[in-house]
């Protein structure tokens, strides 16, 4: 709280008809006053001492009045008092405004210091020049609201602190949908790599060994935060087990859309794929980044063919089929990659994940140069790469 001058306030003009003002009806005004209020003469020696500021101050009027008005002042604005009071009896004005009424320093007897609201009045009674100080002790409203702010910190505090726990009980069972170990099959090898834009993304994939060929999800949701980590986590769950019944693949789209679309969960984008040890290539893409099959000096996008599930409950899915050859590589992709935005606001983009898959780069190496390519500007999405290769 800063501090001021108690008479650093507005002073008004002020006139009375009267010889002795404690002694008309006003006097009865000033003594039934809540108000603390003080009247000083052109001695600054106070003259009225009303019982409310004998409640605020601690002492009697007879032991107030006759004294110098800087007895209610701490020492250290005595001097600062004096000068702005020289200043205004120089002035010879009637109506001059010092400081609007604000929160000022008083000094009770027994020595204690409180704050106070305070607006100082100037004014003649009978020729004679008066000040009047109408004081109010507001120690008490401010405890309360300090008291107030303190609660309401407290309970922001507590609050931020659990949505901070919720948020890495989250971000721990997110981390647990990626595969931690990618499963050794003899005829494909497969690389991924996953970066959050916050603690908890939306994005996930799932690398699964079934009897003769592997099974391959990347999926992106289409929420963000806790409720991307919760969608994510359920459609996880949902194509894992429909994968471990070897389900179709159009059938598991079918089933994975139905089911966004009956509870309201939004919707997903997502590929899932079976590679078998021949080479056979089946998919179903649901609105994904279409991936790249790199053939020897050939890159070619392998076409879209649905909507992303949780649109529309009655889409019927489509899976496509392709044969590898060996060496023959595959690179999926989230939106979080190809719409990476440096300082300019310009894109990372299509074209330079081409170079990329053209040059055999690994996960690893493309979130690198998306990475280089955006500086110091942070993500605005999540960003998942994956990478299959046939071994024949």
């Amino acid at each position: 709280m800063g501090e001021a001058v108690l008479l650093d306030c507005d002073i008004h003009d002020v006139r009375c008809d009267v010889k002795k003002p404690e002694d008309t009806r006003f006097a009865k005004v000033i003594d039934s006053a809540m108000d603390a209020i003080v009247l000083a003469d052109s001695r600054n020696r106070i003259t009225v001492f009303n019982p409310a500021a004998q409640k605020v101050f601690r002492c009697t009027a007879a032991e107030a009045i006759g004294k110098p008005i800087n007895k209610l002042l701490p020492a250290r604005f005595h001097e600062a008092h004096g000068k702005h009071m020289r200043e205004y009896a120089r002035s010879g004005a009637t109506t001059r405004t010092m400081h609007l009424p604000g929160v000022v320093t008083g000094l009770r007897a027994d020595g204690e210091e409180f704050p106070a609201e305070a607006t100082i009045s100037a004014g003649e009674a009978n020729g004679e020049p008066f000040y009047a100080v109408i004081l109010r002790d507001i120690t008490q409203r401010l405890r309360a609201e300090e008291i107030l702010r303190k609660a309401e910190n407290a309970q922001v505090t507590e609050t931020v602190k659990r949505y901070q726990i919720e948020r890495s009980i989250a971000s721990g069972i997110q981390q647990r949908l990626f595969t931690s170990q990618m499963p050794s099959v003899p005829f494909a090898t497969v690389q991924a790599r996953n970066i959050a834009c916050a603690d908890i993304g939306g994005d996930f994939y799932d690398v699964i060994a079934l009897p003769g060929k592997l099974a391959i999800v990347i999926a992106d949701s289409s929420a963000k935060g806790i409720s991307a980590a919760l969608q994510a986590s359920i459609l996880q769950g949902i194509i894992h087990s429909q994968l471990l019944s070897d389900t179709p693949l159009h059938k598991l789209a079918e089933v994975i859309n139905r089911f966004l679309c009956a509870r309201g969960l939004g919707y997903a984008t997502a590929i899932i794929l079976y590679l078998t040890a021949g080479g056979e290539l089946e998919l179903v893409n649901c609105g994904h980044i279409r991936p790249l099959l790199v053939s020897g000096d050939v890159i070619a996008p392998l076409e879209d063919a649905n909507l992303p599930v949780g649109f529309f409950p009655d889409v019927v899915y489509q899976s496509a089929r392709c044969r590898l050859r060996t060496g023959d590589r595959l690179l999926l992709v989230s939106d979080g990659v190809t719409e990476a935005e440096d300082g300019g606001g310009n894109c990372f983009g299509g074209q330079r994940l081409n170079q990329l898959a053209a040059a055999g780069a690994v996960p690893a190496e493309i979130l690198a140069a998306m990475r280089t390519f955006c500086e110091n500007k942070p993500l605005a999405d999540d960003c998942t790469v994956l990478t299959v290769t046939f071994l024949g």
